[in-house]
This record gives structure tokens, sequence and C-alpha cells, in this order.
């Protein structure tokens, strides 16, 4: 008898054991996404900023319907990332859409770009 009563009391402890590291690693899961979505967000918009200042080399965009195409795409990708990081952080009021980027939204969005 003793030997199935250590098998038992062994099947038992495995089973709590699984259930407190299932639970230990869906509290760490769940507290770690918010903050790399975060610094994701971050990298995007950095990203974003650098390559729009580097070919732009302005954070004037008036009369954005006058620019080439390859502007328009670095434009709209800054505001992809700004509206995204906006979404995600709140950070960006006037990012609110991605295909449309505003003189406000590049000087908020792309503050450590342009000097305002």
């Amino acid at each position: 008898m003793k030997g199935v009563s250590l098998a038992i009391e062994t099947i038992i402890i495995l089973i709590l054991a699984s259930a407190v590291l299932v639970t230990m690693l869906t509290f760490f899961n769940v507290n770690v996404d918010p903050t790399r979505d975060i610094v994701q967000s971050a990298l995007a918009v950095n990203t974003a900023c650098a390559n729009y200042m580097t070919k732009a080399g302005t954070c004037e965009v008036s009369g954005l319907d006058n620019v080439d195409e390859f502007n328009r795409q670095l434009s709209l990708n800054v505001a992809k990332a700004c509206k995204l990081a906006n979404d995600k952080e709140g950070k960006y009021p006037s990012c609110q859409y991605e295909d449309d980027l505003n003189i406000q939204c590049l000087r908020e969005c792309c503050s450590s770009y342009c000097s305002v």
C-alpha cells in the first residue's frame, strides 16, 4: 500500500506545481505585453521621424499635396507610427488619422527632431 500512496502523492504534487507554473507564466506574460507594445510604438515613431527628417529636412508640411510620392510615403509612415503611438499611449492627440499628416501631428510627434 505504501507504494501506491507515494505515487498518488507525487501525482498531486506535480499537478499543483504545474498549476502554479501556469499561473505565474500567465501573470508575467500579461504584465509584459503592454510594456512591449509601448516600446515598439516609441521605436516606430523615432524611426519614422528620423527617416522623415533625414530625407525631407524640415517639419514644414504645408503644401503636402505638391510633394513627390517618396516624400508622401515618408509622411504617411510618420502619420501611421504617430497614430499607433497615440492609440497605445494617448501621447499625440493631434495624430488621429494614419492616412493624413498635418503640421500639428508632425511637430507634436517628432518634437525631438523639429525645432518649434
